[in-house]
């Protein structure tokens, strides 16, 4: 079995530090790996000498895209998108990217789902092929991400049995889950 290892989100912890401060901070609270949000608007050369100066990993980061996941008519720019996303990864070392899919827009719910579903289709095996895990996000709508689309893990576990990748998983955020439809011991042990 799978040895838990916990990460610190950089963007919501030790952010009162600047950012290339952060990764001395998770190693002195004993995490092993940090993450963060998007990339473009941070050094990453830097942040990665200091995580590497400090014995932690970057964990994750985000896929950034010029077009979100969600929209039928941008799956190419997304996948473009991603595959920047993960040559920089692999580069960096950094085992896991984090996609999240855009807000709901106003056209069929279906028409949404099959452009997640054909977007992380598309880049699944260029995520296989560099080694790369690539997680989707379930964010909650009731508190923090109103008009976010994918709202329940279950859906976001039908994606992934659409996708049939096993690169392709699930980021199950338990803060965002319980929110949105609780009994989490059963969803995670039903789908682990």
């Amino acid at each position: 079995m799978a040895q838990l290892k916990l990460s610190a989100c950089i963007e919501m912890l030790f952010n009162n530090l600047d950012i290339l401060d952060r990764p001395a901070a998770v190693a002195e609270v004993g995490l092993p790996g940090l993450e963060f949000w998007g990339w473009k608007n941070k050094d990453m050369e830097a942040i990665k000498g200091k995580a590497d100066a400090a014995g932690v990993q970057i964990a994750a980061f985000c896929i950034v895209a010029d077009a979100p996941l969600v929209n039928p008519d941008t799956t190419a720019t997304w996948i473009e998108g991603a595959r920047e996303s993960i040559l920089l990864a692999k580069g960096l070392g950094v085992p896991t990217l984090i996609t999240t899919t855009g807000q709901e827009m106003d056209i069929c719910r279906k028409a949404q789902h099959d452009a997640i579903v054909a977007g992380l289709k598309g880049i699944a095996p260029f995520a296989e092929e560099h080694g790369l895990t690539i997680v989707l996000e379930p964010l909650n709508v009731l508190v923090d991400h109103k008009g976010y689309f994918l709202v329940t893990s279950d859906e976001g576990f039908e994606i992934l049995d659409e996708v049939g990748s096993p690169n392709v998983k699930l980021l199950f955020d338990i803060y965002h889950q319980q929110i949105t439809e609780g009994n989490l011991i059963a969803r995670i042990t039903g789908n682990i």
